[in-house]
């Protein structure tokens, strides 16, 4: 079985580098462009959504035909006191620069830290995972956001598979799509392997 996470088309917020997070901004009509060139996937009949709006245009376009299933757990980071700021416009505030720091480790004021946004996007991949497999699926598609795909390789990819790149190593361009391996670890937990990432939708059907 496979997992596809489509990252959303370019927004307003992503050209002035601010973490979006929770904010409900649109594409921009770069965004769009992007997604349109993506190609769309009619086959896909179902599409796990961010219930944002940028995933789920994004989702819309490049699966035109899908059933949008909307989880919460799917949204972006919540940056907290940072959302909707950039780093220069945040650069000497101290409790901003200590976070930075750590790699999005600690929790932002008002916010979640990698380790909350982790558990929950695993949580709701399990879920993607186990009603897939249950409807005899081989393919779950989810439309999400960078934050979610860099969350998912540092939760569910082994060290070996990880060695050498670190959390932000692994944000996705817009529009593009990463594409996993499914499998348990020893314990019985999702794991993943095999990651890699494509930029037509279309090669979903032979990635």
């Amino acid at each position: 079985m496979k997992l596809a996470i489509l990252r959303h088309g370019q927004t307003d917020f992503n050209v002035e580098h601010r973490y979006t997070g929770t904010t409900d901004v649109p594409l921009n009509e770069t965004g769009r462009a992007e997604a349109r060139a993506a190609g769309a996937a009619p086959w896909v009949g179902l599409v796990f959504t961010s219930p944002l709006r940028r995933a789920r245009e994004t989702a819309a376009i490049c699966f035109p035909h899908a059933a949008q299933r909307p989880m919460r757990d799917l949204q972006e980071m919540r940056f907290g006191r940072w959302q909707g700021h950039n780093r220069e416009e945040l650069a000497g505030d101290a409790a901003f620069d200590a976070w930075y720091a750590s790699g999005w480790a600690l929790r932002a004021p008002g916010g979640e830290s990698r380790g909350d946004q982790e558990t929950r996007v695993v949580a709701a991949l399990e879920r993607i995972v186990a009603e897939t497999e249950a409807a005899h699926g081989s393919l779950a598609v989810a439309a999400a956001h960078g934050g979610v795909v860099m969350a998912t390789c540092d939760a569910l990819l082994s060290e070996e598979e990880k060695a050498g790149r670190g959390f932000h190593d692994w944000r996705p361009k817009n529009a593009s799509l990463t594409v996993f391996d499914v499998g348990r670890n020893p314990q019985g937990g999702l794991a993943l392997s095999h990651v890699r990432t494509i930029d037509r939708t279309a090669d979903l059907a032979t990635c």
